[in-house]
């Protein structure tokens, strides 16, 4: 939530995030690269003590649990660009299509 506030302070801003979110320049720059692969090193142990507790199934790959919940992020942000969801609404609509993602990757 903390990084949608912020992406979505100016719509523009928020418009022209999601677009490069999805369509990155390839290949990234190193620096890009980096912010990536530090945002895979926090997920990544959360998502194998997930795992090792029986709460997420131990044959997914971290990467595609990553996946899951990016996508419903950018869903929840292409939501609020077109007005789908308002701005009100979207903590309880990102929590809830967060936790009908990890119910669904239960064993």
């Amino acid at each position: 939530m903390a990084d949608f506030e912020h992406v979505t302070e100016n719509k523009e801003f928020g418009r022209v995030y999601l677009h490069e979110k999805i369509f990155p320049k390839e290949p990234l720059s190193e620096e890009d690269s980096e912010v990536q692969n530090n945002y895979f090193d926090m997920l990544y142990p959360i998502y194998q003590r997930a795992q090792e507790r029986g709460e997420l199934r131990k044959d997914l790959e971290l990467l595609h649990i990553s996946g899951h919940i990016y996508a419903v992020y950018l869903l929840m942000l292409s939501c609020w660009c077109t007005g789908m969801i308002p701005t009100e609404n979207i903590g309880e609509a990102m929590r809830t299509m967060i936790t009908q993602t990890i119910e669904g990757l239960k064993p």
